[in-house]
């Protein structure tokens, strides 16, 4: 029993987002009220806060920057220069100080590699990848969402076995307050009402 409460508060420290060795001390006693539950608001929650999703988004980020990254790869580099020359001319050297002629010039770059299967099988390997990954989203996306579904199921079961016990206690209250009248009449004994009272 130990053990289980121990995993219990642990999982409980899971689910809340805190550290697993974190301790609560529940002052009240917990009372029962049913609840209310709004489905499409519990699924957009899930969806905007589990963890799980949280990591599965940032996984689709990554693949898709590795992704880009491998397109890129397989266009061409293009290298542009752009030059701008100040010149002096002169018969003599002292002359050629005076900066008097200049001029723009914009230069064109690029080298195209034949053999481009590293790159292309890289490119394909990053498609796949990002189409994985996205798939997992999507997955982990449906199981947050039956496991919700399947949640409220529970809740509503439960609220449901509640309100059956509540109807069991009253049921056996007024069996215990017949078997009482019954014996004080002398009409039973008194391990009828033992019996009712432990109903």
């Amino acid at each position: 029993a130990r053990a289980s409460l121990e995993n219990e508060l642990r999982r409980f420290n899971v689910l809340l987002g805190n550290a697993t060795d974190w301790r609560y001390a529940f002052v009240s006693a917990l009372e029962y009220a049913p609840v209310e539950l709004d489905q499409e608001e519990l699924i957009r929650q899930a969806l905007e806060l589990r963890l799980e999703l949280q990591t599965a988004r940032d996984r689709i980020d990554e693949a898709e920057r590795q992704f880009k990254i491998a397109k890129q790869n397989l266009l061409p580099p293009l290298d542009i220069s752009v030059r701008y020359t100040f010149r002096g001319t002169g018969e003599a050297f002292d002359q050629s100080w005076d900066m008097d002629d200049e001029f723009w010039g914009v230069g064109l770059a690029s080298s195209f590699d034949i053999d481009m299967a590293q790159e292309r099988a890289n490119y394909q390997q990053a498609q796949l990848t990002l189409n994985a990954v996205i798939r997992d989203l999507q997955t982990t996306q449906d199981e947050i969402i039956s496991e919700v579904m399947q949640t409220i199921v529970s809740v509503r079961q439960a609220q449901a076995s509640v309100e059956l016990q509540a109807q069991s206690v009253t049921q056996a209250e007024k069996q215990l307050e017949l078997s009482s009248l019954r014996y004080k009449k002398g009409l039973s004994d008194n391990l009828e009402v033992v019996e009712s009272e432990e109903n």
